[in-house]
């Protein structure tokens, strides 16, 4: 028996109101659907049997056909509307379906199966879009398991990072670690190259080394600028053992003295100060320095040393917990950075003097200032006001929990025309509040020119 492809094209339904209807007879899917259903009822009589109702019924189902409505029920009225609407499936999603029915169906003979399929995938490929060719290329990609590749493993050390950057690693490594050079050149024969080959490596020449230490070091470093530090803060020792080590400091590096670029004192008290001074002393002058550093652990009235002066001339000073005037000798036109922090000052008429005295200053930094009185008012004995200052060079000021009347007073002498960086960090809560004093004022930076865009001939 063979079952014929009969069905009814009406409209079923109200679009209007949400619900599918039917395709149009003319409808180019239903035209493509009803030839190709002919021809396989016609081409192969001998399985249409099989397929015969389960394409009807699918063409009913997909096409959204509600077979418990009856046509009867239905006006044909409805074709001679015009209703814009898509169908809920199209001729190739019928197409595929049954595609993947006959894939999985064991009823069909093999061979007449293969045949039905290479006849609808050729039809499927005459027609095909580019989202069903998008379709096919996943679902082939989605089977396809891709051989496991093994993990790539970059075998890379510190050694294969570029020498500028490593260098940068072990110098702030040696601020926690004076002894991290050394280490490193005993780790193993690629870190020992290294280090021996980077003189920069071993500028830094520091009080607590031993004698054989601090020899290696002035050897491996070559001729490069050294940095002295004589930190006694961290010595435990009695006086005799502390001017052992001061006197044995200073007799090694007597012959490298014109390679002294950065000298830092950091000790307990100022006895110790006056001390490390009288024997740095003895090295004469020092025409290279650049960088010094001072600073007392506890604060105490501390007068530095009126030959220093003659003997160095930094570019960049750094004291703490000394008042101002303390290294007044050094303060000179060279002068290009001042660092202060927790100085203790009855008055401001030193630190006029001071700015004065280093009129090339570019940058300048003042923390965790002190007043001698503790509260002593804008108008009691702490001086409250001072002459201007001109400092044109200046380009970076920063004032960090600095008492309300010395700021004031500081930032109404200042003149800084090119000032491009200020930063404020007050010590009372409620800061400038009430107060008139202007801010610091920046300098405008140019902006860069945008490239022009010409058009070619």
């Amino acid at each position: 028996m063979t079952f014929g492809l009969v069905i009814k094209f009406r409209e079923v339904g109200n679009p209007s109101q949400g619900e599918q209807p039917l395709l149009r007879r003319s409808h180019p899917d239903v035209v493509v659907l009803s030839a190709l259903g002919a021809e396989i009822s016609t081409k192969f009589p001998h399985i249409w049997n099989s397929v015969g109702p389960v394409w009807a019924n699918a063409m009913l189902v997909l096409m959204g056909h509600d077979s418990e409505k009856s046509d009867e029920d239905e006006s044909d009225s409805a074709y001679e509307k015009d209703h814009s609407y898509k169908p809920v499936y199209r001729a190739r999603d019928l197409v595929k379906w049954l595609a993947v029915w006959l894939e999985n169906d064991n009823v069909v003979e093999a061979s007449v199966r293969d045949l039905l399929l290479s006849k609808i995938h050729e039809w499927l490929d005459a027609t095909e879009e580019p989202e069903d060719l998008l379709e096919r290329l996943l679902a082939v990609k989605s089977t396809y398991v891709e051989p496991e590749k093994p993990p790539i493993i970059y075998n890379l050390g510190v050694l294969d990072l570029p020498s500028e950057l490593i260098v940068d690693i072990i110098q702030l490594a040696l601020q926690d670690d004076p002894h991290i050079v050394t280490t490193l050149s005993h780790v193993n024969s690629a870190f020992r190259t290294f280090t021996l080959s980077t003189p920069t490596l071993w500028t830094a020449i520091d009080i607590m080394f031993h004698e054989n230490r601090i020899s290696a070091h002035l050897e491996r470093s070559r001729s490069a600028p050294l940095r002295v530090r004589a930190s006694l803060t961290l010595l435990t020792m009695t006086r005799p053992q502390g001017l052992t080590k001061l006197a044995t400091l200073i007799k090694m590096i007597r012959q490298h003295t014109s390679r002294i670029a950065c000298l830092e004192m950091l000790y307990t008290n100022s006895v110790w100060g006056k001390v490390a001074l009288h024997y740095f002393a003895k090295l004469g002058r020092l025409p290279n320095l650049d960088k010094f550093e001072y600073g007392l652990l506890l604060h105490q009235h501390f007068q530095g040393d009126g030959n220093l002066r003659a003997r160095c001339k930094p570019r960049r000073i750094s004291l703490e917990g000394l008042t101002i005037k303390a290294f007044r000798e050094l303060y000179s036109k060279r002068v290009i950075s001042l660092k202060v922090a927790k100085c203790k000052e009855i008055g401001m008429t030193d630190w006029e003097a001071a700015l004065r005295s280093m009129p090339s200053l570019q940058r300048l930094e003042i923390s965790d200032f002190k007043i001698e009185d503790p509260d002593p008012g804008e108008g009691a004995d702490f001086d409250n006001k001072i002459s201007l200052i001109s400092l044109l060079h200046l380009q970076t000021l920063s004032l960090s929990r600095v008492p309300r009347a010395a700021l004031i007073i500081l930032l109404e002498a200042l003149q800084t025309p090119n000032l491009t960086s200020a930063t404020i960090s007050f010590l009372e809560p409620d800061g400038l509040r009430d107060h008139s004093t202007p801010a610091p004022k920046l300098k405008p930076q140019p902006t860069k020119p945008a490239a022009s865009r010409t058009r070619p001939a």
